[in-house]
């Protein structure tokens, strides 16, 4: 059998700077680096991903109680161009307190945004590689993400995440979209079904940061000018 152990540093190899996460198991090999997390505290779940090769599209599922990698989900093959080749950029978890199920965001590097469902999660041990993806969107039509949110974790929608794109745009998703993108957006030209608005947030683009409060419906938005805005979520 074979345990997974879990090691973060601050500044990691690689990307200069930042946090690293090196993930290592008895096969010897797996590594994600640099990363990007997401925490689900009901469950006491921590989803990471990051760095390319066999990492790529990958988000591993830590438990925090026992400090072990407990599952895979893949983000491939479902729709709307969320595929294996894509490299994770950034996750949130979506509010799981209302009793929903455990579904992670995951943006990857060819603009498009995956909803992915733990429940379809590979034990840390197997071999399989189907997809968890549940739905696959594009919310600024196929532009890169440079921002996540999951503003529900603050009292908004259970439903709702929010992403950034560099040219100032912030586009609100409301994830029970059918068809997983199948049909354009009215709001954004090029865009999938499932964006429910979008708004020019910075006209002057470089927007690069994108944070929702832990407690309070408000989200942050930060640009290359040193640009800080507040939003109500």
């Amino acid at each position: 059998s074979s345990a997974s152990s879990l090691g973060a540093c601050a500044g990691g190899g690689g990307g200069g700077g930042g946090f690293g996460l090196g993930f290592a198991n008895a096969a010897g090999g797996l590594r994600f680096d640099p990363a990007t997390f997401a925490l689900d505290e009901r469950r006491g779940l921590l989803y990471a991903a990051g760095g390319g090769g066999s990492a790529r599209g990958r988000v591993a599922v830590w438990s925090l109680a026992s400090e072990r990698r407990i599952g895979t989900l893949v983000g491939s093959g479902s729709g709307g161009g969320a595929g294996a080749a894509a490299v994770v950029t950034r996750l949130a978890a979506l509010d799981s307190s209302t009793g929903g199920p455990p579904l992670v965001a995951a943006a990857l590097s060819d603009g498009s945004l995956a909803l992915l469902d733990a429940r379809l999660s590979s034990s840390s041990s197997s071999s399989s590689s189907a997809p968890s993806c549940v739905l696959s969107l594009r919310p600024h039509a196929g532009a890169a993400l440079v921002g996540l949110a999951a503003p529900s974790l603050s009292g908004g929608s259970p439903h709702a995440l929010v992403t950034a794109a560099a040219c100032g745009e912030l586009a609100f998703v409301d994830v029970r979209s059918p068809g997983g993108g199948a049909a354009p957006s009215p709001f954004r030209p090029g865009a999938s079904a499932g964006v429910a608005a979008v708004l020019s947030a910075h006209s002057a683009g470089g927007l690069t940061a994108l944070a929702a409060h832990p407690h309070a419906p408000l989200l942050a938005t930060g640009t290359t000018a040193s640009v800080v805005k507040l939003w109500h979520a």
